[in-house]
């Protein structure tokens, strides 16, 4: 549901010419109207396998990860000065590891976005493509800008969702004494941290985009320098209306979906660690 906003973003990032002056409405309508009937609604869903098996990935590594190193560490240093420090390393590192996975789905995902006819050859195709063009390796040539991108998203994200449903509890005391409610401040808090952390992480994102959308290797300074000289400083935030829509029906639902296994496991206070025991 929410892929045509990633692609409406994606392609603001590769086609500033084309989409000059367009926002999410505007995006929407142009690649509909210029891909025809048919075309339109495959180009909203351009790179859907990608994006579906990448974040399927990110999705079931990320949460237990972030969740696993919170834990330890919040066990390792008590100190209640310390818990912003931890939150957002636990994040980073749990993070970083989801990005091995994330990294090649997200080169092809830009590739079939980027390149309408690349799009219609389908996932296996377009990774053969891409091999024979450039090489295996250039699946991981964004992987340091994507593990910037990500850790900070990452870290903006659990940080944030962790303190602002804390203040909704705090403002609140009663939405904590039933499942149902607390899966609602969940849902809340999720698209809140979706939107902070978009904003923190639109440079490194736009960066990776240009990086991935063409044939052969680039540098991340050379890519930057490039939408610096081309768009100035509103390129690295190119479809951050997009994105910011995207990443808060994404992360909510994610975050309602990770709590929701919690109630399911018998938790009734989901702000709590899961205590498991092998």
């Amino acid at each position: 549901l929410v892929i045509p906003l990633d692609v409406v973003k994606t392609r603001l990032q590769t086609s500033p010419e084309q989409y000059k002056g367009a926002n999410l409405v505007s995006g929407l309508q142009l690649i509909y109207r210029e891909e025809g009937l048919g075309g339109g609604l495959q180009g909203l869903l351009s790179g859907w396998e990608p994006t579906l098996l990448g974040y399927l990935w990110y999705g079931i590594t990320v949460y237990p990860g972030y969740e696993f190193f919170k834990r330890l560490f919040l066990s390792i240093f008590p100190q209640e000065e310390l818990r912003v420090l931890l939150v957002l390393l636990s994040g980073a590192v749990a993070t970083v590891f989801a990005c091995f996975g994330v990294c090649p789905a997200e080169a092809c995902r830009i590739r079939m976005v980027a390149d309408p006819e690349l799009n219609a050859k389908g996932l296996l195709k377009v990774v053969q493509v891409i091999r024979e063009q450039d090489g295996p390796g250039v699946f991981y040539d964004g992987l340091s800008t994507l593990l910037v991108r990500q850790v900070l998203f990452g870290m903006m994200k659990f940080l944030v969702f962790d303190y602002f449903a804390d203040f909704v509890f705090d403002l609140q005391p009663v939405l904590a004494e039933r499942v149902e409610t607390q899966l609602l401040v969940s849902l809340l808090s999720g698209a809140v941290a979706g939107v902070a952390s978009s904003i923190i992480s639109q440079p490194a994102d736009s960066i990776l985009t240009r990086m991935n959308q063409k044939e052969g290797r680039a540098s991340f300074f050379s890519t930057a320098l490039e939408i610096w000289e081309e768009q100035g400083l509103g390129g690295f935030f190119a479809g951050l209306g997009s994105r910011s829509v995207w990443a808060a029906c994404i992360i909510s639902g994610q975050f309602f979906l990770y709590d929701l296994c919690k109630s399911f496991l018998g938790v009734k206070d989901l702000r709590m660690f899961l205590n498991v025991q092998v």
